[in-house]
């Protein structure tokens, strides 16, 4: 093993990009975001910073920033910022702003060393130990760690492993006995040993960035908007408010690490619809379509439109929008020839939601027409169509009646 391995990797912070982050944060108060998707959304964070990745960070700080831990969202909303004005340079800064949040208010936030982000006295002052020896053994350890010096690396262990800080001595008396059975190898579990008490004991073990002693955990899934889409779509069927939240925030974030040009229309959306479920309950996804197609209509958006049960598509939305307002002419020419009124009056008001003059015009016309005159107003149908297609330039359908000729 070459002796000379650095506690950073002093070449390309690219050549780390397995980096990921610890499988359970813990975090409080974030019932609004479930665990996986947190620890998914640290992760994919962490390896983002690992090789200076602005795009995936937005896309992490996207989830992040809506938890309901203050902390968390803090964190989020400070490091946006910075990158936003700096670029990639701002992720020199992340170890400045959570030591900030951990120091002036207690927060719970997960700790890693980078080259350039570095810790001071490798975390030593955000754990419980008691005396400054003891801080001295914690820097004197990772020292040695640092130059692959397993005896002194022994030796401080002994020292930290009687720590009355119980994640400390845990920790330490862990990695001694891998030290003991596998000699210089057993320096590759410091990380995991680390992480191990972090998930299972709410410990704030700091994590180094060590070349030999990788950080593996789970990231964001990098699935496509199209699959997002679908599985938002199954879960909206099914009326599973947990299940749509997640889908929401995930299409939040892959649009942003997509930079997809429908991202402004997705968190619109998005906030639309988490709005009606926080405020109505599963009586929100009613509204799911009526959502999208005002954004489609009024912001030039290209939200998919999925027709439900409890939520249709008004004539002319969605897909095969052609062929459902060509049986809709249909069935309004079939209900006039037989005089039926009520059937003709449900097509109308159908076709008056339709963004289109002609057909909402002439359904609006004559919908008035049948509601003054009664069945008499039939025969008003064509003289309604020629009306409009003469004055508009339309191309309304004309259908030839005994009571009502095209002529």
């Amino acid at each position: 093993m070459n002796k000379s391995r650095s506690i950073v990797m002093t070449a390309a912070i690219g050549s780390i990009a397995w980096l990921a982050l610890p499988t359970t944060i813990q975090i409080t108060n974030a019932a609004d975001v479930d665990a996986d998707l947190l620890s998914q959304a640290w992760g994919t964070l962490h390896k983002a910073i690992a090789v200076w990745d602005v795009r995936n960070s937005f896309a992490a700080l996207e989830i992040l920033r809506r938890t309901e831990d203050r902390c968390v969202v803090d964190f989020a909303n400070n490091l946006e910022q910075l990158l936003q004005t700096q670029g990639s340079d701002g992720f020199r800064e992340i170890n400045s702003i959570k030591l900030e949040l951990i120091e002036n208010r207690g927060c719970n936030l997960p700790l890693i060393s980078y080259e350039f982000s570095p810790l001071p006295l490798f975390g030593a002052d955000q754990l419980n130990l008691q005396s400054s020896s003891e801080k001295e053994q914690w820097v004197e350890l990772h020292s040695a760690i640092d130059a692959w010096d397993t005896a002194t690396s022994r030796a401080t262990l002994g020292i930290l492993k009687q720590s009355s800080d119980s994640c400390v001595s845990s920790f330490a008396a862990d990695l001694e006995a891998r030290l003991i059975a596998e000699g210089d190898r057993g320096l590759w579990h410091i990380n995991p040993i680390k992480q191990h008490y972090n998930d299972q004991s709410d410990c704030r073990l700091p994590l180094m960035n060590y070349e030999f002693s990788p950080l593996m955990f789970p990231e964001l899934p990098a699935v496509s908007l199209e699959v997002l889409w679908a599985d938002l779509h199954n879960a909206v069927g099914v009326w599973d408010i947990q299940t749509t939240q997640r889908k929401l925030l995930e299409l939040r974030s892959r649009s942003v690490a997509q930079s997809s040009p429908n991202q402004p229309c997705i968190a619109s959306f998005a906030d639309q619809l988490e709005t009606q479920l926080e405020t109505t309950g599963t009586e929100g996804f009613r509204n799911i379509n009526l959502i999208k197609i005002t954004l489609n209509a009024n912001e030039g958006c290209n939200l998919p439109i999925v027709p439900f049960d409890f939520a249709s598509i008004p004539l002319g939305q969605g897909p095969n929008s052609e062929a459902l307002l060509s049986t809709a002419w249909d069935e309004l020419h079939e209900a006039v020839r037989v005089w039926d009124l009520q059937t003709s009056r449900g097509i109308l008001t159908e076709m008056e939601a339709i963004p289109d003059n002609c057909t909402s015009g002439f359904a609006s016309t004559f919908g008035r027409v049948l509601d003054v005159a009664g069945g008499e107003g039939f025969r008003q149908i064509n003289v309604i169509k020629r009306r409009h297609n003469n004055n508009l330039r339309c191309a309304l359908p004309l259908v030839n009646y005994a009571f009502a000729p095209t002529f």
